[in-house]
């Protein structure tokens, strides 16, 4: 025993040494526009040797370890970029390397499509949107900035891609796990002056979750810290007039890297929100044996004040560990009140009845959540992610309704609803390389949400009264892998997703002890795959496939039905099933600055919403219809003069195949869509930049309704001031026609529906920010990127 301890002494010391003996090399791999790249080959050599090599990640840093300090090669490599080598001297090592690659002229896999400043890239997996510096559309929440991507729709119930409804939206790693009509108030709660980088995926990867059948929008933010013991503070002060409405906005950020292992970042916000809606809804009603037009128009005042925070910090543990920590939230002060007068006509014009109603809606909300990352580097074998996320959501639904009227008797409908989820989410995957051509990745994750709501409705003078309860709850295993190998002309990436996914529900109601419950679990496979080739510098072909679902939310599938006004009730489906999609993806890159893409989609189960009436009541409910065709074509065309004029047009074109079957009539519609985005920045004098951002799209197929026309015009002029260019003001005219609205109308005859909801979108609004701090650089950084604070 006593001989041992020495020994094991020996041992320990002998262990500390090897480890003191190792020596780390880290940086940043920077394009060249300073934008991070993450999965950027990085091998260390000597005398060719190989002796370490690592990936960077999403924020473009990279880590290697070797034994002991000697002079190496390291080699930077990624495709459609030039092979960079750098030669590290044994006594010359930095202790941060900053890396810039260079586009290569032969290889065509990332295009740029907007000349020198490149607004939209194209590449083979997705659209890469670069927002400029000081554009108008940081200075609106993460959804309008969304809404103004190329090839992206709002059809006034949800986002869709390429004509498919259904998406998932990604924040710095962090998927957005939401129903839809939830994530859109969220989307809308977060202040976008931080955006750097969107990609719009289509086909996503393995590691993505398969919901969403239109693919995948990533949003990063700007993290690039400077090593500095003096923080960065930004500060945003906006303030716009409407017609009828004052809007202001406050925000405050902070980024602080006290040393090299540690990062703190934080941002809070204020956005007030007034608005005013007029809706305008024609549709047929059977009354008293005769079929109707029931025009209703409805005059609402919203009035909003959201809070928005979030605070978290990155600490490197160790050279091969690394901790990300970040919790956020915001609250929603939600508050509608209005008037709704509806006419009843015949079919000779004549008038035979009315309905006048108040309506009042309170509704707060509140969001919460705390996310964190471990990230475990090892020498030659790749690193291992783990991620963790636990959220919280409340609200609270108060209204009332006040009609009266020649159709009804006067009546008052008051609604409660308070709505809580909570929801888990842990995922972890391994990933690496293999050799200098290829990289892997294998993961696992599981997600669940817990939904409770309650329902109470009274109806007075008739003393009805209602009280439902709805739990429901998701669960979601997945397995996935993917590979991707790289040659000197082609680019093959496969992966492969297995879910195990399913719904719990219970609906009960309190009074009659009535109650409804099903469960339902399934498993899935979702490939995915995709090739590119370069035939030439200036042509390159992409390929790519993929399956992928939407699932029901809970409001798809309770079966309780509530009013939105005497005559009007909407109603869930619990005998909705899940809708699948099979999707195929062509491109064409020519001459490095075009890019034409056509998509197919062939969609099953799709759900979406239909009309019923039954004993002169209208309701809104979703079903499931056989099968759904359509097809997409986008192109994107770059424009430029020299340093005065940049623009790029996107012109998107649809063709869509649904047969259409009700009570009444059977048909299959074959419609055409179409959509023009043009993006325009224009380099002034005086230092002025000035952008002007169009949109236009046809009618478009939400199901068994289409929504209308949109179109809308947005200007800006921005200019930097002071001597180290710290301050800025931006000018902003959005919706200068004014002409921005949504809606939807049936698509059949038998039961003539449209509605159509505008509001006082034109704005003026001034956007003043300052940058405090920048005077105080270090002599000692290596690299600085100052518009990480942009607007």
């Amino acid at each position: 025993m006593r001989k041992s301890i020495p020994i094991n002494i020996l041992l320990f010391l002998f262990c500390i040494l090897q480890v003191q003996a190792q020596i780390q090399i880290k940086g940043q791999v920077l394009d060249e526009s300073n934008k991070p790249m993450d999965f950027v080959n990085i091998v260390c050599q000597k005398d060719g040797i190989l002796l370490s090599n690592a990936i960077s990640d999403n924020n473009g840093i990279f880590q290697l370890e070797i034994k002991e300090m000697q002079s190496v090669d390291l080699s930077f490599s990624f495709v459609g970029y030039r092979t960079k080598v750098l030669k590290v001297e044994k006594d010359k090592l930095q202790p941060f390397l900053t890396i810039v690659m260079e586009t290569e002229a032969i290889a065509l896999d990332e295009v740029a499509v907007m000349g020198k400043r490149s607004y939209i890239k194209a590449d083979a997996k997705a659209i890469t949107i670069n927002i400029p510096k000081n554009s108008s559309m940081k200075n609106e929440s993460m959804l309008e900035l969304i809404k103004k991507l190329p090839g992206v729709t709002d059809s006034g119930g949800g986002l869709s891609v390429a004509g498919v409804s259904g998406v998932i939206v990604v924040i710095d790693g962090k998927q957005v796990n939401m129903p839809d009509n939830l994530m859109l108030k969220y989307l809308e709660s977060l202040p976008a002056d931080n955006v750097q980088t969107v990609r719009v995926m289509k086909n996503p990867p393995a590691k993505y979750d398969a919901k969403g059948m239109s693919g995948c929008i990533e949003i990063i933010n700007n993290k690039t810290y400077q090593q500095n013991s003096s923080p960065f503070i930004s500060a945003t002060i906006q303030g716009g007039i409407t017609k009828k409405n004052f809007l202001h906005k406050e925000s405050f950020g902070l980024r602080w890297q006290p040393t090299a292992r540690f990062q703190l970042h934080a941002d809070i916000s204020h956005n007030k929100i007034n608005r005013h809606f007029i809706q305008d809804m024609e549709n047929g009603l059977f009354l008293n044996n005769e079929i109707l037009d029931y025009n209703r128009n409805t005059l609402r005042d919203l009035k909003r004040h959201l809070y928005n925070y979030s605070v978290g910090l990155n600490y490197s543990l160790s050279p091969t560990w690394e901790l990300e920590l970040c919790g956020e939230g915001y609250y929603d002060d939600w508050k509608a009140y209005g008037s709704s007068e509806a006419v009843a006509v015949n079919k000779k014009g004549e008038e035979i009845g009315a309905i006048t109603s108040q309506i009042t809606s309170v509704e707060p909300y509140g969001f919460h959540s705390i996310y964190g990352r471990i990230v475990k580097s090892f020498v030659n074998r790749g690193k291992i992610n783990i991620d963790m996320n636990f959220m919280t959501y409340n609200n609270r639904s108060d209204g009332s309704v006040e009609a009266q009227g020649t159709l009804i008797q006067p009546v008052q409908t008051m609604l409660s609803q308070p709505l809580n989820i909570h929801t888990f989410m842990g995922k972890i995957d391994y990933s690496g390389a293999i050799g200098t051509k290829a990289t892997w990745e294998i993961g696992a994750k599981y997600d669940e949400a817990h939904l409770f709501t309650d329902i109470h409705k009274m109806i007075n003078p008739l003393k009805t009264e209602e009280k439902y309860g709805n739990r429901h709850i998701e669960k979601n295993a997945a397995l996935y892998s993917s590979i991707q190998i790289q040659g000197d002309k082609d680019l093959l990436s496969c992966g492969i997703r297995v879910e195990y996914s399913g719904t719990e529900r219970k609906t009960e109601n309190y009074i009659t002890q009535w109650e409804d419950q099903k469960k339902s679990y399934i498993w899935n496979i979702y490939p995915q795959l995709s090739y590119s080739h370069d035939f030439s510098q200036n042509f390159k072909m992409g390929v790519s496939a993929s399956r992928r679902t939407n699932r029901p939310t809970y409001i798809n599938l309770s079966p309780v039905s509530w009013p939105t006004d005497a005559l009007f009730r909407l109603a869930g489906n619990p005998n909705l099933s899940s809708e699948y999609i099979w999707k195929g993806d062509l491109n064409l890159f020519l001459f490095k600055k075009y890019n034409f893409s056509a998509t197919y989609s062939y969609i099953k189960n799709g759900i979406y919403y239909i009309l019923k009436q039954e004993k002169n009541i209208v309701s809104t409910f979703p079903d499931n219809y056989p099968e759904f065709r359509n097809i997409y074509f986008n192109l994107n065309l770059p424009f430029s003069i020299k340093n005065i004029w940049d623009a790029n047009i996107n012109i998107g074109g649809g063709y869509s195949v649904l047969p259409y079957s009700s009570d009444e009539e059977s048909f299959t519609l074959k419609k055409w869509s179409g959509s023009v985005n043009l993006n325009q920045t224009f380099h002034l004098p005086w230092g002025i930049d000035a952008e002007a951002i169009t949109q236009y799209r046809s009618k478009i197929i939400t199901g068994y309704l289409q929504a209308p026309p949109f179109f809308m015009t947005s200007l800006s002029f921005s200019k930097d001031f002071l001597r180290d260019k710290s301050l800025n003001a931006t000018l902003s005219l959005k919706d200068v026609f004014n002409t921005m609205s949504i809606g939807s109308e049936a698509i059949g005859t038998a039961f003539p529906f449209k509605m159509r909801m505008t509001t006082d979108s034109f704005c003026v609004m001034l956007t003043i920010k300052y940058l405090l701090g920048k005077n105080w650089k270090s002599k000692n950084s290596i690299h600085i990127d100052d518009s990480r604070f942009d607007k």
